[in-house]
């Protein structure tokens, strides 16, 4: 004897979901659009924070050539009259996130790379601006404290506290045997 299979509502139910697949397409796109635009920001970001570092280095180079041609020491230019070259030469916006960092040492071994970082993850503020004299070894650090702004790749590439990155760019140098004449100015 055969018993008669009854069709209950739920196994209708999945028997036509089973059956229906106009709507697999959609589904496909929402398992995998997060993880693509996730993806896509990603690459977005190091691409600017790849061109920031660019745009700082050049910044940074017209500082290193500036002090040590005597230019800065000759015409008396302050530490954010350098800043501001610095900002003209770099094409994204320039703000309290860059700083300068000028310092003079008695010859290349005595050079100091201090870490830039306090322990908290936060920029020193015991930034010097040290130009040096002529034959003086000097190193000039720029710091630009970049704001990273997709989700989740934060913690990838932060450097520092609050999910930023700090960029630097550097250039250790001896300064040129400038004088008043260098510059035009005579004797």
């Amino acid at each position: 004897m055969n018993p008669v299979r009854t069709i209950t509502p739920a196994r209708l139910f999945l028997r036509r979901f089973n059956r229906e697949n106009r709507g697999a397409a959609a589904v496909e796109f929402a398992l995998l659009a997060l993880p693509f635009f996730g993806m896509l920001f990603a690459m977005l970001e190091a691409t600017a924070v790849f061109f920031a570092s660019v745009s700082l280095e050049t910044g940074a180079a017209e500082a290193a050539r500036l002090v040590r041609t005597g230019q800065v020491q000759l015409q008396g230019l302050t530490k954010e009259q350098i800043r501001t070259r610095i900002c003209d030469a770099m094409f994204m916006g320039c703000d309290a996130r860059m700083q300068l960092d000028v310092r003079r040492f008695d010859s290349f071994t005595n050079v100091d790379f201090t870490d830039p970082l306090t322990a908290d993850g936060d920029l020193r503020t015991d930034l010097l601006f040290q130009p040096g004299a002529p034959g003086d070894i000097v190193l000039v650090r720029v710091f630009y404290v970049w704001n990273i702004a997709t989700p989740m790749i934060g913690d990838a590439m932060s450097n520092m506290a609050g999910g930023q990155r700090l960029i630097v760019s550097s250039a250790a140098f001896r300064n040129e045997p400038f004088n008043n004449a260098t510059l035009g100015g005579g004797k």
